[in-house]
């Protein structure tokens, strides 16, 4: 097995924990990817091989079930909703929410409002 391959394979556990949604399953693995590659060249800079230094930065980050685990518990999934800087060029592989209306409780209060005012102004005109 080639060292990108044990990459994908440690991220691919690692995101069979976290039970979130594509994109946020990407984000995850983009970032751990970022810290894999940084932990091999902090190595590759005290005089390891290249290979040897990735492979010992998938062995230093632990098991990636405990990995997974962790992330999940200790961050939450409103974390991973953070928002996240993208290049201008980058695919979005998740639809952007997009809200036209107002939020129901907002709609319900100026329903309130209106009907309200509504029996006012009858309460006043009625005979």
């Amino acid at each position: 097995m080639s060292v990108e391959e044990a990459i994908n394979a440690y991220l691919a556990d690692v995101s069979a924990e976290l039970r979130v949604s594509f994109w946020e399953e990407q984000s995850v693995r983009d970032e751990l990817r970022a810290h894999i590659h940084a932990i091999a060249s902090e190595y590759e800079l005290s005089g390891l091989e290249p290979v040897v230094a990735l492979r010992r930065s998938l062995r230093d980050l632990g098991h990636p079930a405990d990995v997974g685990a962790a992330l999940r518990t200790s961050r939450g999934r409103r974390t991973f909703r953070r928002a996240h800087l993208e290049p201008a060029d980058a695919i979005r592989l998740e639809r952007p929410l997009n809200r036209p209306l107002p939020p129901k409780s907002l709609l319900f209060g100026l329903a309130a409002l209106a009907s309200t005012s509504i029996g006012i102004a009858v309460a006043f005109v009625w005979p």
